[in-house]
């Protein structure tokens, strides 16, 4: 009961605090990095119709995948182009790691991108669903809800790098290793 309370707790600071602190901005644009607004949308519609042409231009190999690759090959020569009473859209990015990939790697990368997701789910589901330790269920369960959460995520930005890349993969792996011992001790079973 205490730990449901000091959670509780801990959240509801956490969100007070977050909506008081200063909103830091999208370096070298004029968009907002945490709240939601009508340009932000407008923005991320406006980026994603241009990256969504552009992966057409190159839908085999892409553009090159790295850090910064749009805003190298993108980011300093069509800025001329923004229409009255819209942002400019170039210089930060995709926001939207599905579409980064498929610009950067070609549509045959985004589909090995997405295979790979789906493997690693259906695979944690499967997992959930056959074992019988709890621990091994908990992690199952916890890389298949993740998955969905990040697959959310990954819609809006391009996140799947730094910290959080390197937490998902530990994850996964956890749960793959649930897996594999399910695997052996269904076998020992036999």
């Amino acid at each position: 009961m205490s730990a449901t309370l000091v959670s509780l707790f801990v959240i509801v600071i956490g969100t007070l605090l977050i909506q008081h602190s200063r909103t830091p901005m999208i370096p070298g644009t004029t968009v907002p990095g945490v709240k939601a607004t009508a340009d932000s949308l407008k923005y991320r519609l406006a980026i994603w119709t241009f990256t969504t042409g552009k992966i057409f231009d190159h839908p085999i190999l892409g553009i090159g995948y790295g850090k910064n690759n749009f805003p190298l090959v993108y980011g300093q020569s069509l800025n001329d182009e923004v229409q009255p009473g819209h942002l400019p859209v170039l210089p930060a990015g995709t926001h939207n790691t599905f579409l980064d990939i498929a610009l950067g790697t070609g549509i045959p990368g985004l589909l090995l991108f997405v295979w790979v997701i789906q493997r690693i789910s259906s695979s944690a589901l499967t997992n959930f669903r056959q074992t019988v330790d709890q621990f091994d269920k908990a992690i199952s369960l916890g890389v298949a809800v993740g998955i969905v959460g990040l697959v959310v995520r990954l819609c809006f930005d391009h996140m799947l790098i730094g910290t959080l890349a390197v937490l998902f993969w530990i994850l996964v792996a956890m749960a793959m290793l649930a897996h594999s011992t399910a695997d052996q001790t269904q076998a020992q079973r036999v």
